[in-house]
């Protein structure tokens, strides 16, 4: 009998296992004034089902499915082709927006990442996929104006949450890399299969119905 109990007990664990402890987030954004490439921790994203990404004016997104607990990192890299600083500032170049702007949602501890002056930037040519390497020299984005009717900015973009900031670099950078760290938060603890549960159920009635039938012999 303890071999019985100790094999639906296996199923039982089996169950709850199975419920995976998923997080999924998305990522919206746009660039001045293309966005070459996005990575996750060290790996490109292939961009896929991504339309936008030569149009500043036009939010692209992606989703990812990560797991949950785990610290990640989402870098995009993003050119400006006119090579000028793109604000109202400068009369000129007015008709140009800042060099990226974004927000990331979903399963994320702290609640929303909005692009601003805590994300980081840099200019350097590290190795790709090694974002944490030295030679990269991230230091913190300069913002200009957040994407709610800012008159810094030149126009809002839709899609973005009006809290995210356009950043870049502060200089006439013609490549940016724009980093952004975060931590994706817990998922519910496991919850059994229903039908894990009714076989449990099952198996135990009649471990109980086998022992008083022994009982009364």
């Amino acid at each position: 009998m303890k071999k019985t109990i100790g094999f639906l007990t296996g199923l039982f664990l089996i169950g709850t296992i199975g419920i995976a402890n998923a997080a999924t987030i998305t990522t919206n954004f746009t660039g001045d004034n293309i966005v070459d490439a996005l990575y996750l921790d060290g790996t490109e994203v292939p961009f896929a089902s991504v339309n936008n990404l030569d149009d500043w004016t036009a939010f692209d997104s992606v989703t990812l499915d990560l797991t949950d607990n785990q610290n990640h990192q989402l870098v995009w890299q993003v050119s400006n082709l006119n090579g000028v600083r793109p604000t109202n500032a400068h009369p000129s170049t007015g008709n140009n927006p800042a060099a990226f702007l974004g927000d990331i949602t979903g399963d994320i501890v702290g609640g929303t990442h909005f692009s601003s002056s805590s994300w980081l930037v840099s200019t350097s040519n590290g190795p790709l996929g090694d974002f944490n390497d030295p030679a990269w020299s991230w230091a913190s984005a300069t913002t200009f104006g957040d994407n709610s009717n800012d008159p810094n900015i030149w126009r809002d973009i839709a899609g973005i949450s009006g809290a995210s900031n356009w950043i870049w670099s502060s200089g006439a950078d013609v490549s940016v890399f724009i980093r952004a760290d975060f931590t994706t938060a817990g998922a519910a603890a496991p919850v059994p299969e229903p039908a894990t549960m009714i076989l449990l159920g099952v198996g135990l009635m009649g471990i109980a119905g086998f022992g008083r039938k022994k009982l009364q012999k």
